[in-house]
């Protein structure tokens, strides 16, 4: 019931019509979001990664006289 008082507030309305059409809209919104975050937990997906830290410089190689 958060949920819905906290969508109050969000939907603009000329008439009460108007005011259940977005509220509804809104709700199926973020149902839809909730689900689709939830199965994507459910799925175990690996964590997100990035090139934000890696290290673009030379490649060394640890292996002596490898050729």
């Amino acid at each position: 019931m958060a949920v819905a008082a906290s969508m109050t507030t969000q939907v603009e309305f000329q008439d009460r019509r108007q005011y259940l059409t977005a509220w509804l809209e809104l709700a199926l919104v973020q149902r839809q979001s909730r689900r689709a975050q939830r199965l994507t937990k459910q799925a175990g997906f690996p964590t997100v990664k990035t090139l934000e830290g890696y290290n673009f410089g030379p490649v060394t190689s640890s292996r002596d006289g490898a050729g």
